[in-house]
């Protein structure tokens, strides 16, 4: 994207883009000590995150995240894979 900015205004578009990219990941990762949870799960459903990133936590909450990625996975899988209905 920047490699395409020839003009100084230019920028504007880059940084809507910038702005709009940084809106989307508040959205979906956040960042709160009660969410920890839910957030290392989706991170680990969606691959940014593996069991290895996870050494130091409580083996317990390890677990809970595993089960909680897979349900997520699956969730996502069933949905997608479901017939849609008009």
């Amino acid at each position: 994207m920047m490699a395409n900015v020839v003009d100084p205004s230019d920028l504007w578009e880059v940084e809507a883009y910038l702005t709009e990219s940084r809106k989307t990941v508040d959205r979906i990762y956040q960042f709160r000590y009660s969410d920890l949870l839910r957030v290392f799960s989706v991170l680990m459903r969606d691959d940014w995150l593996k069991e290895a990133d996870l050494v130091g936590l409580q083996p317990q909450k390890i677990a809970d995240i595993k089960r909680s990625a897979e349900a997520l996975r699956r969730m996502f899988r069933d949905t997608r894979d479901a017939p849609h209905r008009s």
